[in-house]
């Protein structure tokens, strides 16, 4: 295991992320989307954590930050687990993916019924049964957009 147990904000400020999404905003300017998905595993979770302040214990995790409105974060983890993983992150709706064959729509709802495009970062380490239930819940509604390159000259070092 790596990584703090719980969001020290002492470390680094909550609002540090504030700074790091309005980077993320931007880049969601530039490509036109609505929102970021935002994947990590276990293995490769630099991007989830710079923006997040979540390591995955197990599995994966897949952070829905939005243009506008609240952030979500779903964990592939049981329902038991998630009172300890909600005290890792800032984000305050975390849910539990341990379902995920059955959809991501209820996930999904909040950015609402009209076609948008998503950027995308790190799904080039997804599992294509993780990634075709995620694109059969998008349908039509989303298109995913690539946009590793938009963040990859992110600053790297807090404040």
């Amino acid at each position: 295991m790596i990584g703090a147990y719980r969001f020290e904000q002492d470390r680094v400020p909550r609002d540090e992320f504030d700074i790091r999404l309005r980077a993320l905003r931007d880049a969601m300017d530039r490509k036109g989307c609505k929102a970021m998905l935002v994947y990590g595993d276990t293995r490769e979770h630099s991007d989830l954590a710079y923006f997040t302040n979540f390591i995955p214990r197990s599995r994966w995790a897949l952070a829905l930050l939005p243009r506008e409105g609240d952030a979500r974060l779903l964990v592939s983890m049981s329902s038991r687990d998630m009172p300890a993983q909600r005290l890792m992150t800032w984000i305050p709706e975390v849910l539990s993916a341990w379902n995920w064959e059955s959809g991501f729509d209820p996930w999904l709802a909040g950015l609402g019924a009209e076609a948008a495009d998503l950027g995308t970062v790190r799904f080039d380490l997804m599992r294509p049964p993780l990634l075709q239930s995620l694109e059969k819940s998008l349908g039509n509604r989303f298109h995913l957009i690539a946009a590793d390159d938009e963040i990859a000259a992110r600053p790297t070092r807090p404040r």
